[in-house]
């Protein structure tokens, strides 16, 4: 009975540094889209008010698009 049990776990164990796995393949082939995508947003909203209108978020490119990423690919994984 034991050795069912732990066979069980190191399954799941497997299953989930699996799963880990691809999210980190999938985060970082996706990063430059994100990066692309902050910067074309920052960009339009300079074009939109460029004189002292825009309000900045305090992030950096880098952090903003590690956010987005962070906030949108999980859903990649329900279901």
């Amino acid at each position: 009975m034991s050795s069912a049990t732990h066979t069980s776990r190191a399954s799941r164990l497997k299953s989930r540094q699996n799963a880990e796995a691809e999210y980190r393949a999938i985060f970082v082939l996706s990063l430059p889209f994100f990066l692309l995508a902050v910067l074309l947003a920052r960009a339009v909203r300079l074009i939109r008010s460029p004189i002292g209108g825009t309000e900045a978020s305090g992030k950096s490119l880098i952090q903003e698009a590690r956010d987005s990423a962070n906030s949108t690919l999980p859903y990649a994984f329900m279901g």
